[in-house]
């Protein structure tokens, strides 16, 4: 849908919580020849969410890490399925050089502090990874 010159998509996240058959949607924004995904409160996507998105050069990508380091316990990212998530939108030409990634929806759970995920993540990722924290504000978009 639009709203005023932006488009907005809704991308089906993948989530198991407290309620059966959840519906969670992550948004894809495009204005003025930018896009931005957030994809917050989900698991690793699903191949439909990767086709659809495929060939999409993602200027900002915001994505969780709920659990870090560890094992999740719902459908939530870790820091692997981060980097995969990152790995196939790189193949993908989803993700470029100049893509800004910031991790953000990080829980107590995840074993790592904030300097300790950063470090990790760009072990994993590259430079371009960063971990949000509260407050924060990106970009103009």
């Amino acid at each position: 849908f639009a709203v005023d010159d932006m488009t907005v998509c809704a991308v089906r996240g993948i989530h198991s919580g407290r309620f059966a058959n959840e519906t969670v949607l992550n948004y894809l924004f495009e204005r003025a020849g930018k896009r931005f995904l957030y994809a917050s409160d989900t698991g690793p996507y699903c191949e439909e969410n990767y086709e659809f998105l495929s060939g999409k050069m993602l200027d900002t990508l915001i994505v969780e890490c709920s659990f870090g380091a560890a094992a999740p316990e719902i459908k939530h990212m870790t820091c692997d399925a981060v980097r995969q998530m990152v790995d196939r939108f790189r193949k993908d030409g989803v993700v470029g050089e100049r893509t800004e990634i910031w991790l953000t929806h990080i829980g107590h759970k995840g074993g790592l502090n904030h300097e300790e995920l950063r470090q990790k993540m760009k072990e994993l990722v590259g430079p371009q990874i960063d971990v949000a924290y509260d407050g924060m504000r990106i970009g103009n978009f």
